[in-house]
């Protein structure tokens, strides 16, 4: 008898997230001077930080997807490709639910911000950052990483963004299925899915 193995990027998302935001710190300056740029904190910031950065968005998509695959059961690739937005109103529309609500809370407005300090590192163009040995207060290319690469910013986004996904799933009628693995055999377990109707 053969079995069926499945994967769930939420799940690898979500620790990637956890584990390298506990490799950043809190300051992105020197000890003895607020206001002097510490290369080195800032690396490290920028290389954890930018981990979590694509994983908590990654773990957004990866979740409605699952909604639309295994929820919906919708097939067809179009959809599985269009904008986070695109996604939430085909979804909401199929439910019968009003996302407004949930769309004025933290959440939301935490995915895309952090969404779009993904896309500009993604879509990089510019690499001056600022003038002299001060921090500038926001970065010349409209990151402002100097500010939301840090632990506690981060942390943030972390928590608001998995506050949003409850708070759809609740929305919706669905179970975050926080128990399965990443990568899960039916064999084991009937419920291989991160987002489910039912939990068997």
């Amino acid at each position: 008898m053969a079995f069926s193995y499945y994967m769930n990027m939420e799940v690898i998302s979500l620790e990637n997230a956890t584990e390298h935001v506990e490799k950043m710190t809190n300051s992105n300056t020197v000890d003895y001077d607020e206001y002097i740029c510490d290369d080195e904190k800032l690396l490290n910031n920028l290389k954890n930080g930018w981990i979590v950065a694509v994983s908590m968005c990654n773990y957004l998509e990866s979740f409605l997807n699952t909604i639309l695959r295994d929820c919906i059961h919708y097939d067809k690739e179009n959809l599985m490709k269009a904008s986070i937005d695109d996604k939430i109103e085909i979804i909401y529309l199929y439910y019968k639910k009003d996302f407004s609500n949930t769309k004025s809370k933290d959440g939301w407005a935490k995915f895309k911000e952090l969404n779009k300090l993904r896309n500009n590192l993604i879509h990089y163009k510019i690499n001056f950052l600022g003038y002299g040995t001060d921090v500038p207060s926001k970065w010349e290319n409209k990151l402002n990483g100097f500010d939301l690469f840090t632990k506690n910013k981060m942390l943030d986004f972390i928590n608001k963004i998995c506050e949003l996904a409850k708070d759809i799933a609740q929305d919706l009628h669905l179970i975050i299925n926080d128990k399965v693995s990443t990568i899960i055999c039916d064999g084991k377990d009937i419920n291989v899915s991160y987002v489910t109707t039912k939990i068997y």
